[in-house]
């Protein structure tokens, strides 16, 4: 939401402050009387080529290697701005001189209205992207941080294991009630561990053309009429969104007793 704040305030300085400006400096005065229709014309092709331009997001393109649409993209504004330049011109009271004057500078200013408005669009959209990037790499590494920490939470300290085994002992010599429903909860956690780590797992990886395709097979563990839903699969997808926006694919489906994910990169 910040960012989308911050991209309004900057549309809004270059509609309302930098080009009105820059046009102030042509000799509007004398083309509102003699050609009105070329600056209205001009004004609405700016406006139109900057808006093109946030819309399309080249940096990105440059990122996802699209570079085929980006070349389409660049040779249509081209040709666009080259028919601009022969935007028919009043001829009276000039002579050939003059008017060969009107038409260099006229061209001259189109140019420079299309390289000021790529360039300044190209280092806007760049410097986002650039920004977002860095955004998704430190909440990658808090991703990772978390995993990590979550992974040490998940492994058995062998202090607990034992201490778990002499209050189990403890209860029996004792005769306490509790010491059935404290084996069968102790059993489970182990069960639970053995079985999570004794899961068959095919592994198939293979880059070609460029592509990374990456497939796995595992077996389900069947937990009775429990229901587990963890936080992987969903972390998996942000954080490849975050690394490959729009440039992977991920399929993930249950076959019988088998768990299949497909990846491609």
């Amino acid at each position: 939401m910040k960012n989308n704040h911050i991209a309004l305030y900057i549309d809004l300085l270059f509609c309302l402050v930098i080009m009105p400006l820059t046009i102030m400096l042509l000799p509007v005065d004398r083309w509102i009387v003699h050609n009105k229709a070329f600056l209205l014309t001009l004004i609405f092709y700016v406006y139109a080529l900057y808006f093109v331009y946030r819309r399309t997001c080249i940096p990105k393109l440059f990122m996802q290697k699209k570079y085929i649409r980006i070349a389409l993209l660049m040779v249509t504004l081209a040709a666009i701005t080259l028919l601009l330049t022969y935007f028919p011109m009043p001829t009276r009271h000039s002579n050939p001189q003059q008017a060969a004057a009107r038409l260099n500078m006229r061209t001259q200013t189109i140019w420079f209205f299309f390289l000021m408005v790529t360039g300044f669009s190209f280092a806007i959209e760049l410097t986002f992207e650039l920004f977002k990037q860095m955004l998704a790499k430190q909440e990658i590494a808090a991703e990772m941080n978390k995993a990590e920490l979550a992974l040490y939470r998940a492994q058995i300290n062998p202090h607990f294991l034992f201490n778990t085994l002499n209050t189990l002992y403890a209860l029996v010599l004792s005769g306490s009630d509790k010491t059935e429903s404290a084996f069968v909860k102790f059993s489970g956690i182990l069960k639970y561990i053995s079985a999570d780590t004794n899961c068959d797992i095919n592994i198939n990886i293979n880059l070609k053309n460029g592509c990374l395709n990456f497939n796995t097979v595992n077996s389900v563990i069947r937990q009775g009429n429990s229901a587990h839903k963890g936080i992987g699969l969903s972390n998996c997808r942000k954080r490849l969104e975050l690394l490959y926006p729009g440039r992977y694919e991920l399929e993930t489906k249950q076959q019988d007793n088998k768990y299949v994910t497909k990846l491609k990169i």
